[in-house]
């Protein structure tokens, strides 16, 4: 349950439920704290939080599915792109909770960790009011450093990463990874991934960004790992990759394998 301080003033959480473990992200600057992401909402981030600062707290999410978003609700001050208003809706809808949830047991964890624990029914009974929309704001200071909002849609339309510019690191939610999902109702074709890989590497480059952390999996390089889903895509439109099914109970679908990551299709691919 302790955070894992990752560097200066960046601290790392596990939060584990149906789709999981993911990881969220706190940010402690000289004036505000930032939380990228809020997990499954079975845990009092705020109580959480409280251990490592006393700063206000902000929640930046990086896209609305249930792993994400759910935990945003313990606090004032939190934000999700406006195009995934409909996944927000969705994913707080109490029948698909409670169907979703039923299915899931919390893994063992310390006494002293209980505190911040919910049971289940809390969480699918809970009112989750929609936070509050980007609407073209790009930037969050913290007071040592800036957080830079990069919308980056392809796993939902909703998708954004976080850069912080002072120390060259871009927190990827689900956009990036060792593996990214565009199998999903709520996902776009590859053609638009594609361009927001561009903008991203486009981001990358000006900010002098190094390092990935994603929302799933550990850190990764940053230019490189989109390089190599560039190649990826290069092969699926040759039809040349190496193709093996993903058996998921909610979203099942296509795995193309790559070098060191994979993209999770529709089959036939969506262009």
């Amino acid at each position: 349950m302790d955070g894992e301080l990752l560097y200066d003033g960046v601290y790392r959480f596990a939060d584990y439920g149906p789709m999981g473990q993911v990881y969220v992200y706190l940010i402690i600057g000289r004036d505000r704290a930032l939380l990228i992401d809020s997990g499954y909402g079975g845990k009092r981030w705020d109580k959480l939080v409280a251990k490592y600062t006393d700063k206000p707290v902000t929640v930046l999410i990086t896209h609305a599915h249930i792993d994400h978003a759910l935990g945003a609700r313990f606090f004032q001050d939190a934000y999700v792109h406006e195009a995934d208003e409909k996944v927000w809706y969705e994913s707080n809808d109490k029948a698909f909770l409670a169907r979703v949830l039923s299915t899931f047991s919390m893994p063992d964890c310390a006494e002293s960790e209980r505190e911040f624990l919910l049971s289940p029914e809390t969480v699918v009974q809970a009112d989750r009011p929609l936070p509050r929309f980007f609407l073209g704001r790009t930037e969050f200071d913290v007071g040592d450093r800036k957080i830079s909002l990069v919308h980056t849609p392809g796993h939902s339309q909703g998708c954004c990463c976080f850069i912080d510019e002072k120390k060259g690191v871009c927190f990827t939610g689900d956009t990036l990874s060792k593996y990214v999902w565009l199998q999903l109702r709520e996902s776009t074709t590859l053609a638009v991934f594609e361009d927001s890989l561009r903008l991203l590497k486009t981001a990358f480059e000006k900010h002098g960004v190094t390092t990935i952390y994603p929302a799933h999996g550990e850190k990764m390089p940053a230019i490189e790992t989109i390089e190599k889903y560039f190649d990826l895509i290069g092969q699926i439109r040759k039809g040349t990759t190496f193709q093996k099914p993903l058996h998921h109970p909610l979203v099942p679908g296509i795995r193309h394998v790559g070098d060191g990551v994979s993209l999770i299709l529709n089959d036939p691919p969506r262009w």
